[in-house]
């Protein structure tokens, strides 16, 4: 005989009503059952007895369920959480419309977080990651009100987060182009770096990648704070990883000292100097009939002067342009204006030495 979901009243009163259990356990002791098996209980047994209660001679088993009450399923209790943001789910309450999941830092509390469904599922999010204890409450709403239905005790996850490594915080960018570096957050599969003129701006630059490292470009070189943020995608939830502040780079360019700017060149063949450029590893000048252009001649070098042959000598306008190359990128350094040279002026005539005026008298 199985009983499930009678009161524990009703099994009191076949006990009274039947022989003393003494009896029917010295008979149970010659009765072995033919067949082994899962017997059902009810979804939320209280209590239960064992006894010859229907007089066949044959050991019954009883079992009161005052209700079928809900039972956290997953995670499991006891377990480790995986991370800050959690699905737990339930089976479900007899007669139940609504659900309350409580997480807090002691029992019966919701200091963390709690969450109402009329599901059996629910998603917690921003859960500790410090492997502190964290108690679970799951209320039942059935009958017109509410009551606890189950509770669990989990270990928060312990999450490392990624740590920023390279450039070395509070130090000044070595140029307008950056290589990050950082270590690896526990469970990450993607980051995003974010490079703002504010703490927790993007506006100067943001990068995603699977990986621990990026190159941003086009960075501020004027010397003023850069704000990095670090965050890291794991368990389903995008979170701050680390900080960082630098200085930009504070860029010193290099300038064209010879020939003196908006002059005429005194050749064809003419030696260009310049002062350097900060980092700075190679140059390139460039000459040209307009801005920007190299249509009359382009010279590199890793000094800071260059001899440029075959101008004009026409006593057109040229126009000069210094680029500089710090290691990474090229940059405009200077640019210079100038007036071709136009060849050797007429020389003047010389002076005629008038004949000397004689004077004869008559006599």
């Amino acid at each position: 005989m199985f009983c499930s979901k009678a009161r524990f009243v009703t099994v009191f009163l076949i006990l009274t009503l039947l022989a003393p259990l003494t009896s029917n356990i010295a008979a149970a002791q010659s009765v072995s059952f033919s067949t082994r098996g899962p017997f059902p209980v009810g979804s939320s047994p209280a209590a239960g007895a064992a006894g010859n209660f229907n007089g066949g001679g044959k050991l019954d088993v009883v079992t009161r369920n005052d209700a079928d009450k809900a039972v956290i399923t997953s995670p499991s209790p006891g377990s480790t959480l995986p991370g800050p943001t959690v699905t737990f789910t339930w089976s479900q309450e007899t007669g139940a419309t609504s659900y309350q999941l409580w997480l807090g830092h002691t029992a019966g509390t919701y200091d963390i977080t709690y969450v109402g469904t009329t599901g059996l599922t629910a998603t917690m999010t921003n859960l500790p990651t410090d492997g502190s204890a964290i108690y679970a409450t799951l209320y039942g709403y059935a009958g017109g009100q509410w009551s606890v239905q189950d509770t669990a005790v989990y270990t928060a996850g312990t999450i490392v987060n990624a740590q920023i490594t390279s450039p070395p915080k509070f130090t000044m960018l070595p140029s307008d182009t950056v290589t990050f570096t950082w270590s690896a957050e526990a469970g990450a599969t993607s980051y995003q770096l974010w490079i703002g003129s504010a703490p927790g701006q993007y506006d100067l630059g943001v990068g995603g990648t699977s990986n621990t490292t990026i190159i941003m470009g086009n960075l501020p070189t004027d010397g003023s704070p850069i704000y990095v943020t670090l965050y890291g995608y794991a368990g389903g939830w995008w979170s701050v990883q680390d900080t960082a502040t630098y200085n930009a780079l504070t860029r010193v360019n290099a300038q064209i000292t010879s020939p003196p700017k908006f002059s005429t060149l005194e050749s064809d063949l003419v030696t260009f100097t310049w002062s350097a450029e900060a980092g700075a590893t190679s140059y390139q000048l460039w000459i040209g009939s307009t801005p920007d252009q190299y249509d009359l001649g382009v010279g590199g070098t890793s000094d800071t002067t260059v001899t440029m042959g075959n101008l004009p000598t026409d006593g057109s306008m040229l126009y000069v342009t210094l680029w500089g190359y710090n290691g990474t990128t090229w940059a405009v350094q200077d640019t210079a204006q100038y007036t071709a040279y136009g060849g050797p002026a007429p020389s003047r005539p010389s002076k005629q030495t008038k004949p000397a005026l004689t004077l004869r008298l008559k006599r």
